[in-house]
């Protein structure tokens, strides 16, 4: 019987660390936000995310399944979402290398080397240090049944300049 106390419990808390987590997160995605209220952005929801990140020899690739994408000036803001659940996850902020805007919500900086489009995608090649470890990444966003010109995004490199 006491067992199933403990389990219970353990269940209990895992429930309500991901509740935690989430409720957190979200938060930081409307502060983002409310940040930038009155600013010329372009955010397009519900993008399909696949990204895969290599460290040292050591490769993971996973599907984070759907994010809320914000152009910014020369910024691109990944606003995630869990695959299960939709539980949202910590701000990615993608800018150019030598960028030294910072911005308070966000969790991670990558710096781009190249964005292109690859069948309707934007495929973004970067890198980010974590600590004295570089990371490289590969996030492909599929604007597929979007109303986005991305061609045109490609070609300026920069939606609004503020």
């Amino acid at each position: 019987m006491e067992l199933y106390f403990v389990i219970g419990g353990f269940i209990c808390l895992v429930i309500a660390r991901n509740l935690g987590t989430h409720f957190y997160y979200k938060i930081k995605h409307r502060q983002l936000l409310e940040f930038l209220k009155g600013k010329k952005y372009v955010c397009i929801k519900n993008i399909g995310i696949d990204i895969e990140a290599l460290h040292s020899k050591a490769s993971r690739s996973y599907k984070i399944n759907k994010t809320d994408i914000i152009f910014f000036k020369t910024h691109i803001f990944l606003l995630i979402n869990g695959k299960i659940f939709r539980q949202a996850q910590p701000i990615l902020q993608i800018s150019k290398i030598g960028n030294t805007e910072k911005f308070k919500d966000v969790w991670e900086e990558i710096n781009y080397i190249s964005k292109m489009k690859v069948e309707n995608k934007l495929r973004i090649s970067r890198f980010a240090l974590r600590g004295s470890f570089k990371v490289d990444y590969k996030i492909f966003l599929d604007f597929q049944n979007q109303d986005f010109d991305l061609e045109n995004y490609i070609d300026s490199q920069n939606i609004y300049n503020n």
